[in-house]
Formats: C-alpha cells, sequence, structure tokens
C-alpha cells in the first residue's frame, strides 16, 4: 500500500472535496467530507451536507459506503443518524471501526457493541463491520482484502 496517498490531520474537517484514489484502473476509493466533528462554520457544514448527499443519491457506480465510527467512544447520535438516513435512502453502507487500539479491549467491545444494539433499531441485518487501527495496522488487510473479493480484484 502506497504510504502519504492522503493527507490526514488529528483536527477533523480538513477533507473539504471528494477525493477519488484509482486502485489498480479497477475501482475508485473515494473520500467524502466528514459530517460530524469538523470545527467549521454552519455554512461550510451544510455545503458538505450537500456534497456527501449529491454524491451518494446521484453516483450510478457507488458499491459500498464505509461509516468510519470512533471505537474508543460511546455511540454518538451523528453517525447513527447518517446511518439510519443511509438505510432511508437505501444507500449500502459498512462500518469501519477505528481507533481500536486506543482503549483497555473491554470498553472498545462494549462501545462497538453498544452502536451496533443502537443500530438494530434500524437495520433488520446489520451492515458489515470491520475493527481497525491506523497505529497498529489491525484489521487494515481483512477490509482490504474484503474489498478486493467484493470488486472481483482477487
Amino acid at each position: 500500500m502506497k504510504k502519504d496517498m492522503a493527507k490526514t490531520s488529528a483536527k477533523p474537517g480538513k477533507t473539504q472535496l471528494i477525493n477519488f484514489f484509482d486502485v489498480e484502473n479497477t475501482v475508485s476509493l473515494v473520500d467524502l467530507p466528514g459530517y460530524g466533528y469538523a470545527k467549521v462554520s454552519k455554512k461550510l457544514r451544510e455545503e458538505f451536507e450537500g456534497i456527501i448527499t449529491e454524491y451518494l443519491l446521484r453516483s450510478e457506480n457507488l458499491f459500498i459506503v464505509f461509516v468510519l465510527i470512533d471505537a474508543a467512544i460511546p455511540p454518538q447520535r451523528i453517525d447513527l443518524e447518517f446511518l439510519e438516513w443511509c438505510g432511508v435512502h437505501r444507500v449500502p453502507v459498512g462500518i469501519a471501526f477505528t481507533k481500536t487500539d486506543k482503549k483497555k479491549p473491554k470498553q472498545t467491545e462494549a462501545h462497538m457493541k453498544a452502536f451496533e444494539t443502537e443500530l438494530t433499531k434500524y437495520f433488520e441485518e446489520l451492515p458489515v463491520t470491520f475493527e481497525t487501527s491506523a497505529n497498529t495496522k489491525i484489521g487494515v488487510e481483512v477490509l482490504g482484502d474484503w474489498i478486493a473479493e467484493q470488486v472481483g480484484l482477487v
């Protein structure tokens, strides 16, 4: 995997455009602006919402949207609302729990379980989920392999 392909930041809200990353001339990974924690103006947040909505509802080749959920904290209403919106609009979703190495395993497991429990209120069948960590690389290969298998790269 190529390092430094995309800029990351400790401060949420750095992604302010739709960024496309070509994978082996077969599939594109698309990074959308965040919808939750960015410390940006209300006007810019509304623009993000418009960009995200337009892309998700109009993309003809959309295979799945992975929502990155911070496993180090309890379920956040904004994440649940976004996933519910995806369900209502039939946008295919998966969940990548991030930061699974930040807290004690029991606490992380409790946060993920609580999140999944909340999702049962909105989904008959829960979205596919992965546990990941950018620091330790846990789950990153598993997620990549799953995507490659789904899109026929394997």
